[in-house]
This record gives C-alpha cells, structure tokens and sequence, in this order.
C-alpha cells in the first residue's frame, strides 16, 4: 500500500511540473503583444517573406506584430499592431529586415531623418518613400551568374 500511495504521489508531482513546462513554452511561442496597441500599416516594393505574427521591432526590441501581408495594386500592404507606449511619427521609416539564416524576418521601424516629429496617428500609414524593401537573395546570387559561368571546376578546385 505504501509504495502505491508513493507513486500516485510521483506521477502527480510528475503531471503537475510537465503541465507547467508545457504552458511555459505555449506561452514564449505565442508571444503576444502586452497592453493596449495602435494598428498602423506599411506600403512596401517587396514584403517577400513577411507573414502574419512576425515581429515589430525597434532598435531590435519587439514592441509588436504583423497582423497581414496583403496586395494593393502593384506593391505589398503590411498591416501591423505596435504598444501604444511606443509612439511613431510621421517621418518613421520601416523596413524588412533579416531575423535569423533560415529566411525569419522582422518589420523593422526606426526615426527617419529631420527634426519635424509629428506623431503618426492610430490606423496611420507609412508611404511606399519611406519603406525600405526586403532583400532578396537570390537576386543578389544571380548578379554572380557571370563569375560563376567563367570559372573553371578545376582551378576552384586547386584554390
């Protein structure tokens, strides 16, 4: 009897600090945003890869998150919430920025140039001028295409 009562005991020790464990990591993955928010949204060139729940950052502190990527007309549409103890102004420029090698990335918003600070109002939005575009890789790579073609297998081999 006593070794029964020791494991029932066990296994509940044992469930209560999994279940615990497993809220933890439920709660670090969904990470939502704390507080009220301002919904803004972003004119973009090219917002390839940007999706819906990648971070808002500024001066690399997530301060929010992108609510959808969408297209209007010719160029990407990002709708996003930010806390409203961050405040953006009209000459905010936001961009998207590489978050980690496997292709992640993040809408970066950082002070534009000037000393004109007018506060970018709730449901504002930042111009396609001030949106810098993401950067894609393989066109990069392809400028490359002519270096590659001239060189010769064996003596890459021989570097």
């Amino acid at each position: 009897m006593r070794s029964r009562s020791k494991s029932v005991i066990g296994m509940a020790l044992f469930t209560s600090f999994a279940l615990t464990v497993t809220w933890m990591v439920y709660n670090t993955l969904r990470r939502d945003i704390a507080g009220p928010t301002y919904s803004y949204t972003a004119i973009f060139t090219d917002a390839s890869g940007m999706a819906p729940g990648d971070d808002v950052r500024v001066a690399g502190v997530r301060v929010g998150r992108v609510d959808r990527v969408s297209l209007h007309g010719n160029a990407a549409q990002v709708q996003f919430r930010v806390q409203r103890s961050q405040q953006l102004y009209q000459n905010t420029i936001a961009s998207v920025t590489y978050q980690s090698i496997i292709g992640q990335r993040y809408l970066g918003l950082a002070q534009g140039p000037g000393e004109h600070h007018d506060i970018l109002p709730n449901h504002g939005q930042i111009p396609i001028e001030r949106t810098n575009p993401s950067l894609d890789v393989s066109y990069m790579l392809n400028g490359f295409e002519p270096l590659f073609a001239e060189l010769d297998p064996e003596q890459v081999d021989n570097i």
